[in-house]
Order: structure tokens, then sequence, then C-alpha cells
């Protein structure tokens, strides 16, 4: 009997001894899966934290360049809304120029380079800034892009020399888009663009070369019917303006076909004598 009881006892011991070293071990193993469990969290969190860095650096990449993004709206009823975000409003006019019975907007626009302000030695800062030119054609309520050329035109801050340089001004007449250029005593010359073709082409060009009140001479192109005529003021020294006209009429061929408002990118370089010959 007693060798019985010694043996229960002895088993008991020995599977205490199991559960505890069982204990032990499965307690060590969570506490290592615990710390290896709490070391990925912690480089996930680190993964994260590092994916939100990029995510705030791509964010404040993404808000620069919605910043230095050029805002252009093709569609408005405020004509205003059409000028791109880095130009201003120099001037703006109405009328009809697709025939429509609408009256279109014409604006011209300023360029706002900071690069473009110079300093004077007599007239102080200046903003030279380029001028632009921008066309929307009405349509009920809303007004609709149809062209822009934001720098074609140079600005009204200009060197003139020993005289002010040419004044631009602009016209809608009977359809046709006049671009002015007023030069005081020494004349004046002017473009004349109309609607066709789906573009503004040239269809006229006038010019006239003055010494103060006197004539010296002036041409008038119609491109339509390449036809020029030229008046010569053939006793251009008396001031008194007694002038003495001589006319001629010449045919023209057109080089290229008619010019196009878009294809000038500079009026300032632009020759109108490039854009005909005088026909044998």
């Amino acid at each position: 009997m007693n060798k019985w009881v010694i043996l229960a006892l002895t088993i008991v011991i020995i599977v205490s001894c199991g559960n505890s070293n069982s204990s032990k071990n499965f307690s060590s193993d969570r506490t290592a899966n615990e710390k290896l469990s709490e070391s990925q969290t912690e480089e996930y969190s680190e993964d994260e934290d590092e994916d939100e860095d990029e995510n705030d650096e791509d964010e404040e990449e993404d808000d620069d360049e919605v910043t230095a993004t050029i805002n252009v709206e093709t569609t408005s009823k405020n004509p205003n809304d059409l000028v791109r975000s880095d130009e201003i409003i120099f001037d703006r006019f109405f009328g009809d120029l697709n025939k429509d019975g609408e009256d279109d907007c014409v604006i011209i626009t300023k360029q706002t380079k900071k690069s473009a302000f110079v300093t004077d030695e007599n007239r102080g800062k200046l903003d030279r800034n380029r001028r632009g030119i921008l066309i929307a054609f009405k349509e009920g309520e809303y007004y609709n892009t149809f062209l822009a050329i934001p720098d074609c035109f140079s600005s009204e801050n200009e060197d003139g020399g020993v005289y002010f340089p040419p004044e631009l001004s602009f016209e809608i007449n009977r359809g046709n888009l006049t671009i002015h250029y007023g030069h005081g005593r020494y004349g004046w010359w002017q473009y004349v663009f109309r609607y066709q073709n789906n573009n503004f082409e040239l269809i006229g060009y006038d010019q006239a070369d003055m010494y103060g009140p006197v004539l010296r001479e002036s041409v008038s192109i119609n491109f339509l019917t390449k036809k020029k005529q030229t008046r010569t003021n053939t006793n251009p020294n008396d001031h008194d303006s007694n002038e003495i006209i001589k006319e001629t009429w010449q045919r023209i061929d057109l080089v290229n076909g008619l010019v196009r408002l878009t294809d000038i990118e500079d009026f300032d370089n632009f020759n109108v004598s490039s854009c005909y010959s005088i026909a044998q």
C-alpha cells in the first residue's frame, strides 16, 4: 500500500514540475512575442510616420504647384474671369466681332513679372511688363475665350528716345478690330482685322507719315481686294499745309495668304511689307 502511495506522490511532483516549466516557457514565449509585436508595431508606426511626412511633403509640393499654376477659365458670365491669374486687365471694350448680334469682349491684358520692373534715370521706377490680347465671344449669358495672346504688345512705358513711344489703342468698327498706334507729330499706323475663316485675319493696313501737321506720305492697303494706295505730298517743306498730293494705285500679291492675328508674336517686330509684294 505504501508503495502505491509513494508512486502516486512521485507522479504528482513530476507533473507539477512539468507544468511549471511549460508555464515559464509559455510566459517567456509570450513576452518575446509581445516584444516582437511591439517592435513591429513601432516599425510600422515609423513607416506610417515616414509616409505621413512624405505625404505632407507631397502636399506641400502640391500646394506650391497649385500656387504656381496659372488659372485659366474659358467660359464665364464675367469676362474678367477669363484673364489668367498672372495677368491684370489693362483695358477692356465691347462690340460685335462675329456678326451674331452679341457684344463680344476684347480685353487688353498685362503681365505681372517682377523682373520687368526697371528704374529709369529720369522717369524712376517703370513697369515694362508686356501686354497681350484676349478675345471672348458672347453666347447667351456666357463669354467664351476665342483666343488669348499674352505678350504680343510692348508695355506703355517703353523708351521713346527724344520723343514719346507710340501709343497703342483699339477700336471695334463695323465688326472689324482695329489696332492703332499713334505717334504724335510723326504720324500713325493701324492694322484692321476681321473675324473670318475661324480666325482674325489682317484685311487692311493704313499709315500716315507726318511732320507736325504736314502729311509727307500715306499708305492704305486692302488685302482683300489686293490693292495699295499711296498718297505722296510733293510739297512736304511747306509748313502752311499747302499739300500737293500725288496718288498712285498698285496691285499686290500676298506672300502666304492673309496674315492671322495669332501669327503675330510681337507687333514691334512685325513688318507689314513682308506680307505682300507688288504685282508685276
